[in-house]
């Protein structure tokens, strides 16, 4: 919500958060994804840098909006549509899109400007708790990989033993 027009850098992509805006109060710069330039180019920021980005009404201003001002702009959306979820669970669904995507977890977290990835893995097990289908159609063949490296291939054992706690 205290982002302002100057911190856009759209030509560059980046999105650069000063400290003094940042909820961790460290200065950072996120990448812009290619998806992402166009819905930027929408909100037309073609105002002062110092002009915020979401003041009332959603519109670019002087006066900085309460936060609590989105979560009832998405709630007024959300209940038209039948939604149930909160504004936050985007993040949460953004992040699992962009691991089914192919975004790798280090990538994400800077992103997302986690402190750890522990932190990334919090948003990615409220998104979905199953394999994609990335992971069935591209798990690479280990057969021909141990036919490659071993001449002489062990059977499977028929029996399977597992571990007892007793």
């Amino acid at each position: 919500m205290r982002l302002k027009v100057e911190h856009f850098q759209l030509n560059s992509r980046l999105i650069v958060i000063p400290g003094t805006v940042s909820k961790n109060k460290k200065h950072e710069v996120v990448q812009i994804p290619n998806a992402l330039v166009p819905v930027l180019k929408k909100l037309d920021l073609n105002y002062p840098g110092d002009y915020f980005v979401f003041t009332r009404h959603l519109v670019r201003g002087t006066k900085e909006a309460a936060p609590t001002r989105m979560a009832g702009y998405w709630r007024k959306f959300a209940n038209e549509f039948g939604i149930k979820k909160n504004i936050y669970s985007l993040k949460h669904t953004g992040a699992g899109m962009a691991i089914e995507n192919g975004i790798n977890l280090r990538d994400l977290q800077l992103q997302l400007r986690h402190w750890s990835l522990e932190m990334t893995q919090v948003y990615l097990d409220k998104f979905k708790r199953r394999p994609s289908e990335k992971l069935a159609n591209d798990f690479p063949d280990l057969g021909q990989l141990i036919m490659k490296s071993e001449p002489k291939i062990t059977p499977i054992p028929t029996t399977i033993y597992t571990h007892s706690l007793s």
